[in-house]
């Protein structure tokens, strides 16, 4: 398995196609795998993409600290360092845009384009107040579970599908919960901090 040595950990990820590359941040707390249902699958046609596990996710390191969005982006940028990559397109989902904003901020001589989805504004809406889930969503989590919550909002034919392609390839989407796994652990700590992390609140660390 491809790890980056950044030093005080390693970082997981795995390139796919030729060209130039598209680096893909992935979403609050989603392993890369994510990545490769369907956009990997594309992009490498006519580019190189990069996938990662942010720190605490899937196969890279779990140090006991560092789970904000600035230190995501500085892992980020470390990881294309060690690839040799001078420039790139970057593209992030939810939290994931939230990290390649803040490495685009951070070294816009590194990015290319900036491709932002689905992602908060920062930590504070327009009012002021401070950016949190709203009421009716901490409670279907609750009562819920976070694994349960997040198979509800993918597995459905109005956010991540179509009708036609929700009624067509049930193959795909009984492929996102082996992306997740069954660590109940890990779930519960998803569910308590995913919103510490997008709003840049320091977390402590996962379950192994």
């Amino acid at each position: 398995m491809p790890k980056a040595d950044l030093g005080d950990l390693e970082i997981y990820y795995e390139e796919e196609g030729e060209g130039e590359p598209i680096l893909l941040a992935p979403a609050s707390w989603w392993p890369s795998n994510a990545w490769n249902v369907a956009v990997v699958t594309f992009l490498s046609k006519r580019f190189k993409t990069i996938i990662f596990d942010c720190r605490g996710t899937g196969r890279s390191s779990k140090p006991k600290d560092g789970y904000t969005v600035a230190q995501f982006a500085q892992d980020g940028i470390g990881l294309l360092g060690k690839l040799g990559i001078s420039r790139c397109h970057a593209v992030g989902f939810a939290l994931g845009g939230q990290i390649a904003q803040a490495m685009a901020i951070e070294r816009p001589d590194l990015v290319a384009t900036l491709t932002i989805a689905a992602s908060g504004s920062g930590a504070k809406t327009l009012s002021g107040g401070q950016r949190n889930v709203s009421p009716d969503t901490e409670r279907e989590i609750h009562d819920m579970g976070f694994e349960r919550y997040i198979r509800a909002y993918v597995e459905n034919d109005t956010t991540a599908f179509n009708p036609k392609f929700y009624q067509e390839h049930g193959e795909v989407l009984w492929r996102w919960p082996v992306l997740f796994g069954r660590d109940k652990a890990r779930w519960k700590f998803f569910s308590a901090t995913r919103m510490r992390v997008s709003l840049g609140i320091p977390s402590r660390r996962p379950p192994r």
